[in-house]
Formats: C-alpha cells, sequence, structure tokens
C-alpha cells in the first residue's frame, strides 16, 4: 500500500475571475502567494517525496510550502479544456444554453471542443497510480482540481453526476492510498494546511495509517460527519479566524444547560444530533456547518457587547436549520422547530426572544435593538470577507437554487444586494461597521458589475 496527498495549487487571477484554465500555464497571483506564505505541509509528511505538475501554479505551489520538486509529472496536469480555456463556465452557459446542459449531463465522459473528458484524465492518471504503487514511496503531489476529482471519483466510484460523494475543500490536502494494483481509496480528505499543525510520533507509514484508521472510528462512532476535518487538522482561519471547531456538543450541551429551558425538554445532545443534520443536509452548499462554525466565531468575538449572549447564540444555532430554497417561510419554521425542541418547559421570555432573533435573519426589515443588529451583521457578515472568499460563497449559495434558471436567480439576487447597498450602513452594529463595512460594499459592488457584464441587470 502506497501514501499519496494530494494538494490543489494555490489562487492565480483566473480563478478569481472565475476563468476556465486547463492547461493555460497561469502563475500564482499575489494574494495566492500571501495565503500560502501563512501555510506548512504538517510534519508528518516530511519524508514524502514532491512531485508536480509541470504547470507554473503548481510548482509554485510546491516552492512557496517550502517542498523541493524531485519531479515534474505530466499525468498531474489540469484537464485540457481545449477552445474553452480562458473563458467563465457562466458565458459558456449562457452561450451553448441547452447544448452545454447535455454535455455536463455526461459527466466523466463531458468533454470541451479540443479538450478532455475527465475519464481521460483518470486513464492517465491511473498509469501513474500503477507506477507509484510498483516504486512504494510516499508520495506529496501538487496537482489541480480537475485531477483531484478524477482521483477522488476513482476511489469512490463516483460517474461525476450530481454532487461529490465527499465534500472537498479545496484549500487543504487529501490523503489517498493506493493498492498493489493502483486503486486509490481515499482515506482522509481536507487535512489542513497551517504551520502549527503539528503531528508528533508519526514517523512511518505504519504508524501514520494506524492514527488514521483510529481517528476515522472514533468519529463514525461519535456521529461526527465524514468530511469533518482530521487528526492532522485545526479548522482553518478562511472566515475572520479562529482556530478550534466551535460547532461542538459539548458547548452546544453547555448553552443548553445555561439557559432557562427546563428539565422536560428536549435532550440537550439528541437536539444537538438533529440540528447538525439539518445543516450537513448533502444538497447544502453555503447554509451548511462551515456557516455555523462561521457564526459562532463571529459571535464569540463580540459576545462581550451583547447583552443577553445566551439567547443570539442559542439563535444563531438554530437560525438556518430549516433552509428549503423552494419555500420562503424559512426563518419561520426553524423558530417553530425550535420552540418545539424546547417544549412548554423553557421560560416563555426566553423562548420568545430567541424566536424574535431568529425571525430577524429574515433581513427584510432594521433590527430594533443591540442583540438584533449583532445577529443579524453575524449572519451577513460573510460579505465583507476577502473577495475570493465572498465569492466562493456566492457561488455556493448559486448552488443550491440549481433549479432556477440563472435569469430569475440574479434577478432575485440584485434586488436583495441593492436593498443592502440602498441601506445607510450595510451593518447595524458599529463594531461590524468599522471592521467590515467597506469591503462589504466593495464586494456587492463588484459583483453587481460582473453580473451586468453577462447581462444581468
Amino acid at each position: 500500500m502506497t501514501w499519496l496527498l494530494m494538494i490543489r495549487h494555490g489562487i492565480t487571477s483566473w480563478n478569481v475571475d472565475r476563468r476556465v484554465q486547463g492547461h493555460t500555464d497561469v502563475p500564482l497571483s499575489e494574494h495566492g502567494r500571501k495565503i500560502l506564505a501563512e501555510q506548512s505541509v504538517p510534519q508528518a509528511f516530511a519524508s514524502f517525496r514532491v512531485v508536480s505538475s509541470p504547470l507554473r501554479r503548481a510548482s509554485q505551489t510546491a516552492e512557496m510550502l517550502n517542498c523541493p520538486v524531485e519531479l515534474q509529472e505530466p499525468a498531474l496536469m489540469e484537464m485540457s479544456w481545449g477552445d474553452w480555456e480562458g473563458r467563465t463556465l457562466d458565458s459558456l452557459r449562457m452561450e451553448e444554453g441547452t447544448r452545454m446542459q447535455l454535455r455536463e449531463a455526461r459527466g466523466l465522459d463531458f468533454q470541451p471542443p479540443g479538450g478532455e473528458s475527465p475519464r481521460q484524465v483518470q486513464a492517465r492518471l491511473l498509469l501513474w497510480f500503477r507506477q507509484l504503487a510498483r516504486d512504494g514511496r510516499p508520495t506529496l503531489a501538487f496537482t489541480h482540481k480537475g485531477v483531484i476529482r478524477a482521483g477522488l471519483a476513482l476511489a469512490c466510484n463516483w460517474d461525476m453526476l450530481g454532487r461529490m460523494p465527499v465534500r472537498l475543500d479545496w484549500r487543504r490536502g487529501h490523503l489517498f492510498r493506493l493498492g498493489a494494483d493502483g486503486a486509490p481509496r481515499l482515506v482522509e480528505p481536507n487535512i489542513c494546511l497551517a504551520r502549527e499543525v503539528q503531528v508528533p510520533g508519526l514517523q512511518t507509514d505504519d504508524k501514520l495509517a494506524q492514527r488514521l484508521e483510529i481517528d476515522a472510528a472514533d468519529r463514525q462512532a461519535q456521529g461526527i460527519a465524514q468530511d469533518a476535518v482530521g487528526p492532522l487538522a485545526v479548522m482553518d482561519d478562511r472566515r475572520m479566524g479562529g482556530a478550534t471547531e466551535r460547532m461542538n456538543r459539548q458547548r452546544f450541551v453547555e448553552l443548553w444547560r445555561r439557559c432557562p429551558i427546563g428539565a422536560g425538554a428536549g435532550d440537550a445532545s439528541a437536539v444537538f444530533d438533529q440540528i447538525r443534520d439539518y445543516y450537513s443536509e448533502d444538497w447544502r452548499r453555503y447554509h451548511t456547518p462551515v456557516h455555523l462554525e462561521h457564526c459562532l466565531d463571529c459571535f464569540d468575538r463580540v459576545r462581550h457587547l451583547l447583552r443577553q449572549p445566551d439567547s443570539v447564540e442559542m439563535a444563531l444555532w438554530f437560525h438556518d436549520t430549516i433552509y428549503d430554497t423552494q419555500a420562503d417561510d424559512n426563518e419561520d419554521r426553524s423558530a417553530d422547530w425550535f420552540q418545539s425542541a424546547v417544549g412548554r418547559h423553557s421560560e416563555p421570555a426566553f423562548a420568545a426572544r430567541v424566536r424574535e432573533l431568529i425571525l430577524a435573519t429574515k433581513h427584510n426589515n432594521l433590527p430594533s435593538d443591540n442583540d438584533a443588529g449583532f445577529m443579524v451583521d453575524i449572519d451577513l457578515s460573510s460579505f465583507g470577507l476577502p473577495w475570493e472568499q465572498f465569492l466562493d460563497d456566492s457561488n455556493n449559495v448559486r448552488d443550491e437554487y440549481r433549479h432556477l434558471s440563472d435569469a430569475d436567480f440574479y434577478r432575485g439576487q440584485l434586488q436583495f444586494l441593492r436593498y443592502l447597498l440602498g441601506r445607510s450602513s450595510f451593518f447595524a452594529s458599529p463594531y461590524f461597521r468599522e471592521h467590515y463595512e467597506a469591503r462589504a460594499r466593495a464586494n456587492l459592488k463588484r459583483k453587481m458589475e460582473d453580473l451586468a457584464k453577462l447581462g444581468h441587470v
């Protein structure tokens, strides 16, 4: 069995513009280099030999992470997009219409004009996997999104139709193990690339395997989602900071016990399981545990400014539990579910206040008091993230509304963005206005300009 850690290259200017790169040799952007400068490969992989795609963005990523490349491997090159390289998927879908839909419905056999299909990428990748398996050396490969997806499809027998079998964070590493025949098995996705990550005592493949397998079994026994961070990871700082997992059972149970809910209400641990299951629904892309983690992180930063922090935190846990993209009463139903969870045993004033805070995230009225203002600001705070992260979130929201045409979705989105920009202040609280107002407004204006270029006005 042979270890293989696959890492996608850092950010390029074409990534930011959402242009298809393929075999076009686009270098890392300055922003991409700054992000990589704060990352490193965990020490557990220090003995792995390093190979990279011949494309500069991959080899430059290895260089930025202080991983000297031993070999450039053509099998690791991104899927060729032929005539479509340099274009955006949005513009292609607009121009190609139903022809593009038919192409995408081919899954592994999707093939741009003059380019490759994912199945062809798999073929060259599998030949390389077999070579690695014969050699037996643990390997760290710097490569591309399309290549890692092809490897995941091989590992999970995925036809590239429908959602990915495992949600991958493209800012992290993904650990595979190759069989004697080169067949890959995904062992640990989403390994954080952070300088503070240390894995002491894992000096051999056998010890690493034992640690990973034990941890996977523990996560399964505890009911933790399989795309959560693993033994080599800490929560990364992609959203305003924080290095610990905030959406955890102990934190929720302690909050439940602090609040005036009463002994006759639902079991706190069981309620946590239901909350986690709601946020982990497989069709969600933005309103996931990552969003709740982000909200709890922001909450921790402003807790001292709140008058009833436990009420606000409880509302955050419940505010997106019910999320149906074809309904317009999600906040009401989330509030109803909160009240059914606490039952008749909670203090009426507390239950009413939490319900009021959940309903504030409808964002159809300005918040009426200090804590409601922070509740709304926390929910909207991702608008104030750096552009690349804001754009990633925006694309994930679009994916949740995949049943809508672009025209219908962007019509509604633009209406909401104009409403937010039209307010005298984007954020209600002085804290968020000071720290995130300018960037949120800049992001929204840029997004609206990009949509206008695509004909959405």
